[in-house]
């Protein structure tokens, strides 16, 4: 059951979304009438769903993640914004004299996700409807409950770390709008202190469930033409060998280049590592969450490759924040061997690659 809860009334400043600006990946929560069938609904810039999909019904690939935890953000990415301005009732026009913002507070209860299939072949640009520029390449079945807190990113940010962590204290700013979304999750008692939960027992036991797991977030990809799935595979190069190629292990170190730690509030980071070759994406690999170190089982980069100074393989490592990614560096790869290659980013994230000629 989808319900709004108000908080507390506070003065409300409406947000300008900014000029567009295309980013990897966006995470929103699930809108109103959200199903299995939205896995590959087309988006356009400026997160408005179109009508075309780019997955066929029921070729989705269901994954099984069953785990509860609490994800906080103190600001969330103007493509967020845009993403859920209208489900969050956020204004995109009206009069601002400061930057804004959008934070909040996530119980969250997850069982699956259902993901676009490995093997699904991107449609040709001029097949693609006018505008397209996303598509959905998650959707996240589980319960959630979500306090949201909208104003100034300074005010914004100082609610959201009383709140987190504070307890049921009260707003910091008369320039602040908190509001309860609930998605099947539903705290006992007050809000406020039930926000404060922290690992998944404490959620489990400030939070009452809905029998039935809904969808509760989806991710929004970039739509390029490498993006959904690798094409069909180029020859060889004359005279180089070609790899196939797993991904065996990812590793961060243990903060940024700056000293702060990856997470806002001085978790783990959320690892990601990309696989590009002559400008396109050849694989996303993405750990679990809240992790420095992550071993693979099954992660090929799902094409042969071969490489070299003209084509070099470029790995770039991200931290997958849903407020804001935060780079962790790239390298360059212009060889490979049979066997377990090491490479290792500009500010130490590393990735192990298991390569076999063929």
């Amino acid at each position: 059951m989808r319900q709004r809860l108000s908080v507390f009334a506070l003065v409300m400043v409406w947000a300008t979304p900014a000029a567009t600006v295309a980013q990897d990946s966006v995470m929103m929560v699930a809108p109103p009438g959200t199903t299995e069938r939205t896995l590959g609904l087309l988006y356009d810039a400026n997160m408005r769903p179109l009508r075309e999909s780019v997955v066929p019904t029921g070729a989705g690939e269901s994954v099984p993640e069953v785990r509860t935890y609490r994800e906080v953000r103190q600001s969330a990415s103007q493509a967020e914004l845009r993403a859920n301005a209208r489900l969050w009732g956020i204004g995109a026009s009206g009069a601002t004299g400061s930057s804004q913002s959008v934070g909040y507070i996530r119980a969250i209860s997850l069982e699956r996700v259902l993901q676009t299939p490995r093997d699904l072949r991107a449609p040709a640009p001029e097949q693609l409807p006018r505008g397209a520029a996303y598509y959905v390449s998650r959707v996240y079945f589980g319960r959630m409950f979500e306090l949201r807190i909208t104003g100034t990113r300074r005010s914004v940010e100082a609610d959201v770390r009383i709140l987190a962590y504070g307890g049921g204290g009260s707003s910091t700013s008369q320039s602040t709008q908190t509001e309860g979304y609930t998605l099947g999750l539903h705290p006992r008692g007050d809000r406020l202190q039930a926000m404060a939960a922290d690992t998944p027992d404490e959620i489990l036991e400030h939070f009452t469930s809905d029998e039935r797991a809904v969808p509760i977030l989806i991710e929004l990809e970039a739509l390029r033409p490498t993006s959904l799935a690798e094409q069909s595979e180029s020859p060889p190069r004359q005279g180089q060998a070609r790899y196939e190629i797993q991904v065996t292990r990812l590793s961060f170190p243990a903060r940024k280049p700056s000293g702060a730690a990856w997470d806002a509030f001085g978790g783990a980071p959320d690892m990601q590592v990309t696989f590009i070759q002559d400008g396109q994406v050849l694989r996303r690999v993405t750990a679990r969450r809240n992790t420095y170190t992550m071993d693979f089982t099954d992660a090929p980069l799902g094409r042969l490759v071969s490489v070299s100074t003209e084509h070099p393989l470029v790995v770039r490592f991200t931290d997958i924040d849903v407020a804001a990614h935060d780079p962790a560096g790239q390298a360059t790869v212009t060889s490979l061997h049979d066997g377990e290659n090491v490479v290792v980013s500009n500010v130490g994230a590393r990735v192990v690659l298991r390569a076999v000629s063929r």
